[in-house]
């Protein structure tokens, strides 16, 4: 063999070798450790549509945020179920609160899982 062929087997194992030392994929949070994690937290003020609401980035928290009076919407979670926009009435009322937080933990376990799935970038 040729010293070319005898480095180019050296690095090639060398590159393998350090594949396979990266760290596994972490596996995805139950939902009860979802649960057990998340704080609720009171949200800012909207100042515009609740489309353009940006949450605070804490994937351990949920924010509650008080829609205006008046709006003809009804309360909802955000697409990444960060955020829980909610009626003056429904801030008052108790069940459809528990329907919404359901949905929430529902969208945060879904992206879990997702997240888990998904194969984090690498440079081999």
């Amino acid at each position: 063999m040729s010293r070319w062929t005898i480095a180019s087997l050296v690095l090639g194992i060398a590159t393998s070798m350090s594949c396979l030392a990266e760290e596994p994929a972490k596996a995805p949070r139950s939902r009860i450790i979802i649960m057990l994690e998340t704080k609720f937290v009171e949200g800012r003020k909207l100042t515009g549509p609740p489309d353009e609401y940006v949450s605070d980035g804490d994937r351990n928290t949920i924010e509650l945020v008080a829609l205006p009076k008046g709006d003809p919407e009804p309360s909802r979670v955000s697409s990444d179920g960060q955020v829980i926009f909610l009626t003056q009435a429904d801030l008052r009322s108790r069940k459809p609160n528990d329907a919404l937080m359901d949905e929430a933990f529902d969208i945060l376990e879904k992206n879990e899982t997702q997240a888990a799935k998904t194969p984090a970038a690498s440079g081999h």
